[in-house]
């Protein structure tokens, strides 16, 4: 008899669940149609301008959502502008323009950090390429 108690105990435990419940959350803002998720180099090629390069990437990129309002449980994207940053460089006889775009998360740490951008070098308002390995190369430290 003892057994069969035990045995029932356990089926029970084992047939019992957890109950989840599940909230609606609504995006607060929708970004201008503009704004991307993400951001591809995958339609880059050498020779757009600077302004062509932009078009392609965007300029703004959401890089997660924020809740302002408990209560209202509606959330709030976090755009980031593009490029991140602007350097000029003076090579010999060359001036090249680095535009470092945002284009992904690895750690997210709230830093936007060199291995989350990718560098456009332009020379006379024109892409010659992009990249880690690239921007390296123009900078004689290959």
């Amino acid at each position: 008899m003892r057994k069969e108690w035990i045995m029932v105990l356990m089926s029970g435990l084992l047939l019992s669940g957890c109950a989840v419940t599940y909230e609606q959350y609504q995006i607060l803002e929708d970004p201008d149609p503009g704004v991307r998720r993400f951001v591809s180099t995958h339609h880059l090629q050498k020779g757009l301008s600077r302004a062509e390069a932009a078009a392609a990437l965007g300029k703004q990129v959401i890089v997660g959502y924020e809740m302002p309002d408990m209560a209202e449980k509606h959330y709030k994207p976090i755009v980031k502008e593009n490029p991140q940053r602007v350097q000029t460089l003076h090579q010999s006889r060359h001036v090249y323009v680095v535009e470092f775009y945002f284009v992904g998360i690895n750690q997210s740490d709230g830093a936007i950090t060199d291995d989350e951008l990718t560098p456009l070098v332009f020379e006379q308002d024109h892409l010659i390429g992009w990249g880690w390995d690239f921007y390296h190369k123009i900078k004689g430290e290959e």
